[in-house]
């Protein structure tokens, strides 16, 4: 297969997210999945970001006593997570561009790794 692949059957397509928004809300209009947080592929999470949307998207509207008060406790509950696994997806894509250096490559990826690791386990008190 891979002797018939023609460099013009290749599709390259440059690989770009969305600059952080400053609300997700405009009056009731409201943004979800890539609307909201579109990002590059490197986490695995554009898909499951948006189920999460609309997930707190229905419970913010259900808790909430109006329409306008439901959609800013959306806002308030998922602007800043999403953005942050955006950033982490546009570090990533970074870090595996980095393709004349491999080595630098895995080393990065390894270390993002160990610390996303340290940051999901907080030391228990001990007593």
């Amino acid at each position: 297969m891979l002797a018939t692949l023609t460099p013009e059957a290749v599709d390259r397509r440059r690989i770009e997210d969305l600059a952080p928004l400053k609300s997700y809300v405009a009056g009731n209009l409201v943004l979800v999945g890539d609307a909201a947080h579109a990002m590059a592929p490197h986490l695995g999470r554009g898909g499951g970001e948006s189920l999460v949307d609309g997930l707190a998207l229905a419970d913010a509207l259900v808790a909430a006593p109006s329409v306008t008060a439901g959609l800013a406790r959306y806002d308030a509950a998922r602007r800043r997570p999403s953005q942050r696994a955006v950033a982490g997806s546009r570090l990533m894509n970074r870090i595996s561009n980095q393709l004349r250096h491999p080595w630098l490559r895995d080393t990065l990826v390894t270390a993002a790794g160990k610390a996303a690791a340290r940051r999901r386990h907080t030391p228990s008190s001990a007593g």
